[in-house]
């Protein structure tokens, strides 16, 4: 197999793409207080581009990982629409917020990750996520 026999000229296409919208917030209601879950994350040297950016590679890995081994053995990605809002820059603290789906055993989740005191997300991130094949 060569690896562009691998490749297809077209990725494939959400059949109802999830569009990951945070509402417009005031101070008393963070967009970070609508996740279910979150955690924090900062970035180190081994996620930096040669630009001095997070690496947009790194950001998705961060979401990913937030599932844990034991969801990361019965799971994995099937289709991932991202969006880059803003850079991220090194020694900077970051929030990482999903949303399970609804009903609990649907198959998309949404994602974003914050600045630490910001309401506006750098990245906005939907994963659909399959069972693994046995």
């Amino acid at each position: 197999t060569k690896i562009y026999d691998l490749v297809s000229p077209e990725p494939p296409l959400a059949e109802n793409p999830v569009v990951l919208e945070w509402p417009e917030v005031n101070t008393e209601d963070k967009a970070q207080n609508l996740c279910q879950q979150s955690l924090s994350i900062e970035s180190s040297w081994d996620d930096i581009d040669m630009n001095g950016h997070v690496n947009n590679r790194r950001a998705v890995l961060w979401c990913l990982a937030a599932h844990g081994s034991r969801f990361l053995q019965t799971h994995e990605p099937h289709l991932l629409e991202v969006n880059f809002l803003s850079q991220m820059f090194a020694d900077q603290k970051y929030r990482l917020c999903w949303v399970p789906p609804s009903p609990p055993s649907g198959e998309v989740w949404n994602y974003g990750i914050f600045g630490a005191d910001s309401d506006k997300p750098c990245l906005k991130l939907c994963i659909t996520w399959r069972a693994c094949r046995s």
